[in-house]
């Protein structure tokens, strides 16, 4: 009995010696993000760091990318480096969005969800308003691209959620060109559920959105932008055109078409020309069609 007991407590003090063991290790090589990493980097580092990654990427190598940052994340403490941790973040997410973008592997878009999550933490929590704004705007191009192969709905719902949270920082005053491209993105994400969903909510939504880009790409500086949201308005009106006031909606359309191939001519844009011109036809043809 003595001796079952002794053997016993023998093993107790062998798994403690090896719990202790397990935590010193654990200590030693820290953690990315726990703010017990072996030594914090400094700003040359860092910069050093990203820019080996952003060479990386540069190069087509995306997988020495993704590893380049996960060593530096294991140097930065999130608790006093929430500014490095967020960089470092955000640039992951994007090594697994053009990953995803790439291959359509459903753990890639995760695996950069996840990471512009966290990044989006690091920067509320450090008062980097703008840059946590980007973060939803990156989280809604992500969750368009989820929309393409996997529960649609849900994801362009997440996506248009994600866009407007942006908006809440980026206004037409104090970012118009943030602003007028998250107007146009949700005036897309709105027009591709109105195909499987709510399709008069969310065609007006889409309007709205669209019509709010427009105010602010009308210069001269943006002539193209201003052309391609006139004819993405174009295609809106007519989809609308089958929900109420036919006629008055395709008129607009064939507006919105005729004043976009302005500026899109055939001579400079010959595939967009022909594009937007086929959807004017078509227009065209059920105005005829409608006066008949």
């Amino acid at each position: 009995m003595n001796s079952f007991i002794i053997g016993l407590g023998l093993f107790a003090i062998f798994i403690l010696i090896n719990l202790l063991r397990m935590y010193r290790k654990f200590k030693e090589i820290g953690s990315a993000g726990t703010g017990k990493a072996i030594k914090k980097i400094n700003q040359g580092e860092f910069d050093q760091s990203m820019a080996g990654a952003k060479e990386a990427v540069e190069g087509g190598d995306i997988e020495r990318a993704i590893k380049i940052i996960d060593n530096t994340l294991l140097r930065i403490s999130m608790v006093s480096q929430q500014d490095f941790y967020g960089k470092a973040m955000e640039s992951r997410g994007n090594c697994y969005h053009r990953l995803a973008a790439k291959d359509g592997n459903a753990e890639d878009f995760n695996r950069a969800e996840a990471a512009f999550r966290l990044a989006l933490r690091a920067f509320g929590q450090a008062n980097a308003l703008s840059q946590a704004a980007t973060m939803q705007t990156n989280l809604g191009n992500l969750y368009i691209g989820l929309s393409q192969i996997q529960d649609s709905e849900t994801y362009l719902e997440k996506a248009i959620e994600a866009f407007d949270e942006s908006l809440g920082f980026f206004t037409a005053g104090n970012s118009p060109e943030k602003h007028a491209r998250n107007q146009v993105s949700i005036g897309r994400a709105r027009s591709e559920l109105a195909e499987r969903i709510d399709k008069k909510e969310n065609l007006i939504h889409a309007m709205r959105a669209y019509g709010e880009a427009l105010k602010i790409y009308k210069s001269e500086k943006h002539l193209m932008e201003y052309a391609v949201i006139l004819s993405n308005l174009g295609n809106t009106f007519f989809s609308f055109s089958e929900v109420q006031e036919k006629e008055k909606f395709l008129a607009r359309a064939a507006q919105a078409y005729n004043q976009s191939l302005k500026i899109l001519t055939e001579e400079k844009h010959p595939e967009l020309y022909s594009k937007i011109q086929s959807y004017l036809d078509q227009v065209n043809e059920r105005l005829t069609q409608a006066e008949e």
